[in-house]
Formats: C-alpha cells, structure tokens, sequence
C-alpha cells in the first residue's frame, strides 16, 4: 500500500475531537482572581414583581425546590403585599392629616372661649358701671347733700343718720371702748402722719401687710415684730395679749402683725394693710382728715364694695382710701378724726371669695383693706383718668392660699 507523506503520524492523532485541539495563536486564558464579595450583596434583595407565588411555580415549577431568596438571593413581594403596604400608607397620611386636625379645631375652641368670657366679663362690668352710676345720680338726686367730685362724677351720699342710729353708734363705740379721749391704737404712720387702726381692738383679729396692686401706693412704717406665717397657720394668729394694750391718747398697737407676699405686683410689702375683724364690725377713720370721695366699684365681678378716700390734714397730695367696707356713715366734705369717728362697717367678703386672711385667722378672714395714694403721681391720674372708681385690688395673683 502507497504511503502517503504523512504515514509518518499514526492517523489516531487526527481522530482527535476539535474540542481537544487549541490552535497555537489562541492565548493562554489565565484565570481572574476570585472578588471578594461585600457583605451588603449576600442579603437578599427585595424587589416588587408582578410575579407571586403561583407565577414562579408556573415558571420553575411547583415543588421544584427553588426559592427566590436561597436560590437567586431576590426577595419577591406579592401583589398582596404590595396592596397592603400601599393602604397603610394611606392609612398613616390619613390619621396624621385628622390628628392636625382635632389640635386645630381644639386650638381654636380655646381661643375662642377665652374671648368669648373676656367679653362676657367687659359687659358684665360696663353694666354694673353703668348701674351703679345710675343708682349714684339717682341717690344724689334725692339727697340734698349730694355733692360732685372735681372729676364731675356723683358720689355716694348717705342718707343723714337719724339719732337713733347716731346712739346706736356711739353705744357700740364705748363698748368696744373707743372714744375721744381712747381712739384706737396706732399701728403704723407715713413721714408725720399717724394711722390708727381703722378696727377697735376688741374685734381685732389680725394685721397683715402686703403689696398694694398700683405703684402709687406708699410705703408705711411699722412699729409691729413681723411673725412667722407658719406659726400663724397652725395656732390661727399672732395670739396678741390685748390685755397689754395701753389706753389713753398716741397709744401704740400691742403684739405684732404679718407679712404676706402676692405675685406679679412690683411694690412694697408695707404699702398695704388688711386689717382683720368680724363681719359688720364697726370702721373707724383711720387718719384726722377730711372725706374726699365716697364710691363704689365691682370686685372681681362679685361684689358691689364701697371705697372710702380720706385726705389726711397738711397734706392735700395724699389720700388713705379703705374698701371692703359697707353702710358708709360719712358723706364727701365731712372731718372725721383718727381712731375716733365711726364711718362704715366691715363688709363679709368671705360670702363671695376666699380671703387670705382666713389662713391665718378665724371669722372667714374678713377685714377693711387700707393704703396711703400719691394722688400726684402720674400713675395715679392715668388710672382714674376714666371713671374715677379706685378699685384698689383688681384681679391679684396670691402667692398663699387665698384671694385679696
């Protein structure tokens, strides 16, 4: 048999599969380095398919044993899932929009009351105003001693008192031990002046300073120990001896008085007085001077209260003025002397608030409230530049229990 050329190669080395031969010009593939994979890409990612459950059986078959997560590290979110997600979102947007909602409208409900009762109480008050000066004009009208102040305003006159009154006083007076020659007892003055105290000692309860509501109020000096309120809460007072008290002309009050403090007003602790005693109890003038109005002003929208402005002697810039007083036995224009004259009657504030005082007292902590005006401060003119009335402790916030 012919040989070929090539019989040289055994014909085995050409029956060799094409998969086995590499052409000498491919090049050495050379194996990549393994990455090395973040730890962030071996968590599944979750992905929104239009595919569910039964989709991905239908494409790898049920029971085929692949899941998304192990086997293809994808997370698939059913449709359901999907909805669900979507309306608690709705439902979240929807609950925080109703909640703003119920703040706004409960906001508003607020603000809207406040106004509502501030305008309630400014109707109220211009109406009591406006009655209590008609019942002024009325009563000047009928009295013949009805006189005007400088403001024009009418005051309040009372009607002369008959003398079966007049003994009636003047009995009650020496009983309680006041007369001409044993006015009651001083228990504080300003520069020259001498301030009695507007109550007998008799019916006495307690004397407490504090803070007047206008920095046109004086400051008073005291002669009087300061006692610890404490002590006074649980024992009901200073328990003051009033057998010591000496008798006779420019005596001193006995015993000592309190101090209590009242927020948001900005003067002295001694340019107030209250000075305790039983309901209906007899006020005397607590200065040598001469009336110079006699008003009246609603407190706290509770109480029709008389005011009582007396100029003391040689000083025509300065007034003491009382309130919380009652049936005024004085009328404008009449001389009245310290600790002696009679001129009005302690009025029962405890029926409407709750007095300070009756922490520290009995008898429900009624008194006559006293203080000494600048009537030359420019303050002073501003406030009763409008209708004349004094009302001396409007709205006070009180640092203790208890209200003016």
């Amino acid at each position: 048999m012919h040989e070929s050329r090539h019989s040289k190669h055994s014909r085995s080395e050409f029956d060799m599969p094409a998969t086995r031969r590499r052409p000498r010009t491919e090049p050495v593939r050379r194996l990549a380095r393994p990455r090395v994979q973040r730890r962030d890409e071996f968590q599944p990612k979750v992905i929104k398919s239009n595919y569910d459950r039964e989709a991905w059986d239908t494409v790898f078959g049920k029971g085929s044993g692949l899941q998304p997560v192990r086997d293809t590290g994808i997370a698939l979110q059913s449709r359901r899932d999907m909805r669900l997600a979507q309306k608690k979102k709705q439902f979240n947007v929807t609950l925080v929009v109703a909640l703003t909602c119920i703040v706004v409208l409960l906001f508003t409900g607020v603000i809207w009351m406040q106004r509502s009762d501030a305008r309630g109480r400014n109707i109220a008050k211009k109406a009591s105003v406006t009655s209590a000066k008609a019942a002024q004009s009325k009563q000047t009208a009928a009295t013949p001693s009805g006189k005007k102040s400088a403001s024009g305003a009418a005051l309040i006159t009372a009607p002369s008192l008959n003398k079966s009154i007049a003994a009636s006083i003047s009995q009650e007076s020496r009983e309680e031990s006041v007369t001409a020659s044993n006015p009651t007892p001083q228990f504080a003055t300003y520069k020259n002046i001498k301030i009695h105290l507007p109550v007998s000692v008799k019916k006495l309860t307690e004397v407490a300073f504090h803070q007047a509501s206008y920095t046109y109020a004086l400051r008073m000096n005291t002669h009087l120990p300061i006692s610890s309120l404490d002590k006074a809460r649980g024992q009901k007072g200073t328990k003051r001896d009033k057998s010591t008290q000496p008798q006779g002309l420019n005596t001193l009050l006995c015993g000592s008085a309190l101090e209590y403090w009242r927020s948001g007003r900005r003067t002295g602790i001694t340019t107030a007085a209250d000075c305790g005693a039983a309901a209906s109890s007899l006020v005397y003038a607590p200065i040598s001077g001469t009336v110079s109005k006699i008003c009246t002003y609603n407190y706290e929208n509770k109480v029709d209260d008389y005011e009582i402005h007396i100029v003391p002697d040689d000083h025509p810039h300065l007034e003491v003025v009382l309130i919380h007083v009652k049936s005024p036995y004085v009328v404008e224009g009449d001389r009245v002397t310290g600790g002696v004259t009679p001129i009005a009657r302690v009025r029962k504030m405890s029926a409407y608030v709750r007095n300070q005082l009756a922490t520290y007292t009995d008898h429900g902590g009624n008194h006559t409230h006293l203080q000494i005006n600048n009537t030359a401060s420019p303050a002073y003119a501003k406030r009763h530049q409008n209708d004349g009335t004094e009302s001396e402790s409007d709205a006070a916030k009180v640092s203790s229990s208890g209200s003016e």
